[in-house]
C-alpha cells in the first residue's frame, strides 16, 4: 500500500470521525437545551426569591408586615396592612374598631390580639376601596354599605356588603373579633383533632379575630372569590395560651357552571 492511499485513509478516517464528533456535540447540545427549558423557570424563581429577601429583608419583620410590600392599586399607595395602629385611624379602618380605641393604641405593641384586630381592620379597609375602585370606573355609584355589630358575649364585627352594581353582583369583606368561654363540647371536638389542653370538662377562654369575603362579579367569565382567614387563641386552665390559623380560599369558574346546565 502505498503513502498516497494511506494519506487518503487517513483523511476519511479524520472526515468520519468528525462526523461522529459533530453530530454527538448537536445531540448533546439538544439535550442540555431541553434540560435548561425544564430548569429555566427554577432558576427565575430563585433567583426572584434571593433579589426579593436581599431587598426587602422580610426575615426581619413581624408576619403581618410583610403585607406592607403589597399595593393593589395605584390609588391605594396611601395605605398599608401592618400590624400597627395607624396615626390617622379614620383613614385606615373603615369603621370604629370592635375593641375601644384607646385600648387598642395602648396594647399595639404588646398584644397579638390587638395586633390581629388591627392587621384585619386595615385589610378590610383597603380591599373595600379597591373594589369600589373597580365600580368606580364603570361610573357606577353603588358602594358598600357597612354595618357594625356587637356580641352579648364579647365582641362584635363590621359586615361591609356591595350588591348591584356594574362590575359586581354582590361582594362582601368582613371581619369579627369575639371573645368569651368556649363550651365543654367544642374544647372536646378541637381535642379530637389533635390539640392537647390541660383543662377537661370546664368552659376556656378564648379569642378569635378573623376576615372573610365573598366576591361575586357579574362576569360569568370571572371566577368568584371566597376566603377566610382567622386567628385562633385558648387559654388553658394553668395559663398557657394555645394559638392557631385557619382559612382557605375557594374560587368558583361560573362559565363552566353555566355550559354544565
Amino acid at each position: 500500500m502505498n503513502k498516497k492511499k494511506i494519506n487518503k485513509y487517513f483523511l476519511c478516517f479524520q472526515i468520519m470521525s468528525f462526523g461522529r464528533t459533530a453530530i454527538f456535540g448537536v445531540v448533546s447540545f439538544n439535550r442540555l437545551a431541553k434540560q435548561f427549558k425544564t430548569a429555566l423557570p427554577y432558576i427565575i424563581g430563585t433567583a426572584t426569591t434571593i433579589t426579593y429577601c436581599y431587598v426587602h429583608k422580610p426575615f426581619n419583620k413581624h408576619h403581618a408586615a410583610m403585607f406592607d410590600i403589597f399595593r393593589l392599586t395605584p390609588g391605594s399607595l396611601d395605605t398599608d396592612v401592618s400590624d400597627k395602629y395607624p396615626t390617622k385611624p379614620s383613614e385606615s379602618f373603615i369603621a370604629e374598631p370592635i375593641t375601644n380605641k384607646d385600648i387598642l393604641e395602648k396594647n399595639a405593641l404588646n398584644s397579638y390580639q390587638a395586633r390581629m384586630e388591627i392587621f384585619i381592620l386595615k385589610l378590610q379597609k383597603q380591599l373595600c376601596h379597591v373594589l369600589e375602585q373597580y365600580e368606580a370606573k364603570q361610573n357606577s355609584e353603588v358602594r358598600f354599605k357597612i354595618d357594625r355589630w356587637t356580641r352579648e358575649e364579647g365582641g362584635g364585627g363590621i359586615t361591609c356588603i356591595m350588591q348591584d352594581g356594574d362590575v359586581f353582583e354582590k361582594a362582601g369583606v368582613n371581619i369579627s373579633v369575639v371573645h368569651g368561654q368556649l363550651p365543654v363540647q367544642a374544647i372536646e371536638q378541637m381535642r379530637a383533632r389533635g390539640h392537647q389542653f390541660i383543662g377537661r370538662n370546664t368552659p376556656l377562654d378564648f379569642f378569635a379575630a378573623g376576615i372573610s369575603s365573598v366576591i361575586h362579579p357579574r362576569n360569568p367569565h370571572v371566577p368568584t372569590i371566597h376566603f377566610n382567614y382567622r386567628y385562633f387563641e385558648l387559654v388553658d386552665v394553668d395559663g398557657s395560651i394555645h394559638w392557631w390559623y385557619g382559612g382557605l380560599v375557594l374560587i368558583f369558574k361560573m362559565n363552566i357552571m353555566i355550559d354544565f346546565i
